[in-house]
């Protein structure tokens, strides 16, 4: 009698349902992402820097009545490629944006900022301060997302709108790169990708392996993974499977595994060992 052994190491991950470098990881205490521009109309997220150092601009004609809107839009980019976990709220912001006019200096305009990480968003709005002392920035401590489940998937977007309103004509300068960025707390990640070595597979393309083999996998949505081995008369099969911790937002019961025939029948369950 031939005992033979496969050795599985699994995620078990169930999930509800960024050139520039980017992504969301939870490879150190805080994730900082700097806001950077080409232009006033081309900005994105990223955690190096690159772009302009500073933007700038005259607004001629602005009221309290008839107020001047300026929009920047900060897409992370690429898109986030970990699974991620994030803290309740963004740690911390900060905006190194002021108005000068000829006849009152420098001050900041009243802001409305918006942040969207996959399906958690927060939005955050602050009066105009005329009085602010130079280089004065805005900054913002601990802002809690409002929606979203704290989970950040691969593909998911991290968008920042920041939205001025100016009701004084004036100059206007924003500063860039290390004078601006926004920082996450990650808790935890992984890189899917990465883990899925084995994919793809499924009940109806199985994954041709040999016993002695040890396989690395991860169980994403709905996923099955299966493989096809031969086994000669009267052997013995024993399988090994170690399940990887995950967060419990993301965690999903271990299933059993199902020796099935070639002719598609169920087989009596091999001996397995679970850790």
């Amino acid at each position: 009698m031939v005992v033979r052994w496969l050795v599985f190491v699994l995620f078990a991950i169930s999930t509800i349902g960024w050139n520039v470098s980017a992504n969301l990881t939870d490879n150190s205490e805080l994730t900082t992402m700097y806001l950077m521009c080409e232009s006033s109309s081309d900005c994105y997220l990223s955690d190096e820097f690159s772009g302009q150092e500073t933007l700038t601009g005259t607004i001629n004609q602005a009221s309290p009545f008839n107020p001047v809107t300026l929009l920047f839009e900060f897409e992370m980019s690429p898109k986030q490629t970990d699974l991620a976990i994030l803290s309740d709220s963004i740690r911390f912001l900060q905006v190194d944006f002021h108005m000068e006019a000829a006849d009152q200096g420098d001050w900041q305009p009243e802001v409305v900022i918006e942040v969207n990480a996959g399906d958690n968003s927060v939005s955050y709005q602050e009066e105009a301060d005329y009085n602010i002392l130079t280089n004065e920035v805005y900054r913002i401590n601990d802002l809690a997302f409002e929606t979203g489940n704290d989970i950040l998937y691969p593909g998911d977007q991290v968008k920042l709108f920041i939205m001025f309103e100016v009701d004084t004509p004036g100059d206007w300068e924003f500063s860039l790169q290390a004078a601006s960025y926004i920082q996450f707390e990650v808790e935890w990640s992984a890189d899917i990708e990465s883990a899925n070595q084995d994919e793809p597979s499924s009940e109806s393309s199985p994954i041709s392996t040999d016993v002695d083999t040890e396989h690395h996998g991860a169980l994403v949505f709905d996923d099955v993974d299966c493989w096809s081995v031969t086994l000669t008369d009267h052997e013995i099969l024993k399988v090994f499977t170690q399940w990887d911790e995950v967060p419990d937002q993301i965690e999903q019961l271990p299933r059993r595994w199902e020796l099935k025939k070639s002719n598609g029948n169920l087989a009596p369950y091999p001996e397995d060992e679970i850790t």
